[in-house]
């Protein structure tokens, strides 16, 4: 599922610039491509906080090193 953010992030780098130039062309100011731009970016914080998940944890098993009784032995 990485390719897919991958590419919208790669879609919206080629797509955005285009879009602005021709708001600006067709309105002569850049207040409407500044507001799309931080709705835009809103929306993407509030879905960073509700669709994306915490990544496991591994938990150290009984017979890891305790790695800070290996560096006193050193």
């Amino acid at each position: 599922m990485k390719w897919l953010h991958d590419a919208c992030f790669a879609l919206s780098g080629i797509v955005a610039p285009s879009v602005m130039g021709f708001n600006v062309a067709r309105t002569s100011t850049y207040d409407g491509g500044f507001l799309v731009m931080t709705a835009l970016c809103l929306i993407g914080a509030v879905a960073m906080l509700f669709f994306t998940k915490e990544p496991p944890r591994l938990q150290a098993s009984d017979d890891s090193v305790d790695h800070r009784e290996a560096v006193k032995r050193v």
